[in-house]
């Protein structure tokens, strides 16, 4: 079995952390309005469309297959 090292328990944590705070950004709504909300209320030329946030699927797959690379 491999011995962890801090990095790889930097890495689980802050995976961790990151999960859990864009969790809690949607999940408790400030005032009463969420991430998505909030942006679509002030309009400007620069913020994408909503079908450009897929790749965070993939962004946070990707990173989660490193954390559980780190760790094994």
């Amino acid at each position: 079995m491999k011995k962890l090292n801090s990095i790889s328990i930097i890495v689980l944590i802050t995976y961790l952390a990151m999960v859990t705070v864009n969790g809690l950004a949607n999940a408790l709504p400030i005032n009463g309005m969420i991430t998505g909300a909030i942006s679509d209320s002030y309009p400007n030329l620069f913020a994408p469309t909503g079908i450009t946030f897929i790749i965070w699927g993939v962004i946070y797959l990707l990173l989660a297959a490193h954390t559980l690379y780190q760790l094994g």
